[in-house]
């Protein structure tokens, strides 16, 4: 069965995500739909996708990598104006306010909701 999204094509996603079984089930989902993707398993890593990279369209960001908040990686995420969905199992009231008016997908989390959190941003 094709699972193209033909609105994903062309359109490239970072995803920061420290599980590596998370992170390449998310990466092929994401591929299948036609989406060229970028995965970042730490905050440093990130951010260099994020300074060096010509275009993101989405982000998918993990809030904790590794006992890190990835604030520093949103934070830029949103200066450069890059649709972020935030994957966390934290309750809404434990994340940062400034970033709880973003779309979020609450861990562990399904292909469908991924598909339509992504169908807003793109």
């Amino acid at each position: 069965m094709d699972d193209r999204a033909p609105w994903l094509e062309s359109r490239h996603i970072l995803v920061v995500e420290d599980d590596a079984l998370v992170a390449i089930g998310l990466v092929s989902y994401l591929e299948e739909l036609g989406a060229t993707v970028m995965w970042a398993t730490d905050i440093p890593n990130a951010v260099g996708w994020i300074e060096h990279c010509s275009k993101i369209d989405v982000a998918i960001v993990d809030l904790n990598l590794d006992g890190s908040m990835s604030t520093p990686v949103v934070d830029r995420l949103i200066a450069k104006e890059v649709f972020t969905i935030l994957c966390t199992g934290y309750e809404v009231g434990s994340i940062e306010e400034r970033f709880r008016g973003l779309p979020r997908s609450e861990k562990p989390f399904t292909r469908a909701k991924i598909r339509n959190l992504l169908a807003i941003g793109v």
